[in-house]
């Protein structure tokens, strides 16, 4: 390797090729040489057409010399190229602190609605999946499921594989209590608290933004929800909403009979239960922890509201000057292709 001024060669055993180029060059001119004596004799016979063909005669020269000369100028280059020349670049990149998420996910029944294709919950798993995939490796993320009653099924972590294997294994259930959700996703930040209170940096952890993420279809049966709004408010905690759903109500599918018949969630009367998407529920919670509301009709604005989010809740804590060395290699190939290229659209004579 060698370096000089900002630029550096990875492979600098192969500039021991360029000792061949001044024997080409030899060469060239003995065969241009030659060329030119020949030329000459056939001219040479006759003064009237030598005069005729003189300028002809010259203009046919250049060329050729051009010629060699470009095939020079290729041949240095293409042992540059196999060098691996590299050129020292900066940029300047934002440091952000990372962000430790609850995802609160509603299993009620009613998230089996098909208003969102396939399904609203398998939507929002979808959805989730492809977060945590994607996450940047600072950030933490729990996740909380919900129905009648709430499951922390992992506490916060940075493996993506931990998060996916709970998240294949959530299935709806009965009810909806969105307070006690709220609650188990309290008790997350509780238990890290107790392992690492926050302002400790051991390891090399910063304080980062705490949050909940909450997707469901807006409808709550339970009683606890106004004491947990209360205590994420005060434990500076917010609860960003998404709620998913269509505008017009729709029956909630629960499996399928042998004969290929869809069945449905019924109530006593055996008439069909239908669901339709409430937002005020949420739209109240996101505003009392100064949060944001989010409303997804189709599916996809839940992947906007996830970047969102995220992106809102990264504090930028500091720019930093990365310096790297970027090849050069194939800007030297372009540039001999398209001479090469050139000299091919040179008569030959």
């Amino acid at each position: 390797m060698l370096e000089i001024v900002g630029i550096r060669l990875q492979n600098i055993e192969y500039l021991y090729l360029l000792a061949a180029v001044p024997v080409a060059v030899f060469l060239w001119r003995i065969a241009l040489r030659r060329k030119g004596n020949f030329r000459g004799e056939i001219f040479g016979g006759n003064i009237q057409k030598l005069r005729v063909r003189r300028s002809y005669y010259l203009s046919l020269m250049g060329t050729e010399t051009f010629k060699y000369l470009g095939l020079t100028l290729i041949m240095v280059a293409l042992i540059l190229a196999l060098s691996q020349p590299q050129i020292e670049t900066e940029q300047v990149v934002e440091e952000r602190a990372g962000v430790d998420a609850v995802i609160v996910l509603d299993l009620s029944f009613s998230m089996l609605a098909e208003d969102i294709v396939p399904t609203r919950l398998q939507k929002a798993k979808d959805v989730i999946r492809d977060f945590i995939i994607r996450k940047r490796p600072e950030d933490r993320i729990a996740l909380v499921s919900f129905s009648e009653t709430s499951l922390i099924l992992s506490y916060l972590t940075r493996d993506p594989e931990n998060l996916l294997f709970y998240l294949d294994y959530m299935e709806p259930n009965y009810g909806t209590n969105i307070g006690r959700a709220l609650k188990s996703g309290l008790r997350v930040f509780e238990r890290e608290d107790e392992i690492r209170p926050q302002g400790n940096e051991t390891n090399g952890d910063s304080v980062t933004n705490r949050i909940m993420i909450l997707i469901s279809d807006g409808e709550d049966h339970g009683r606890e929800l106004e004491e947990a709004v209360k205590t994420s408010s005060a434990a500076n905690i917010r609860v960003y909403c998404i709620g998913i759903g269509s505008r017009r109500a729709v029956p909630i599918p629960i499996g399928v009979q042998e004969n290929g018949m869809r069945l449905y969630l019924q109530n006593e009367n055996e008439s069909r239960i239908h669901t339709q998407f409430s937002q005020g529920t949420l739209k109240s919670i996101a505003d009392d922890t100064s949060a944001r509301f989010y409303r997804a009709f189709v599916g996809f604005e839940m992947e906007r509201a996830f970047q969102d989010i995220i992106l809102k809740e990264r504090e930028l804590v500091d720019f930093k000057i990365i310096r790297y060395f970027q090849d050069i290699y194939y800007f030297i190939l372009m540039g001999s292709l398209g001479l090469f290229l050139f000299l091919l659209t040179l008569d030959r004579q």
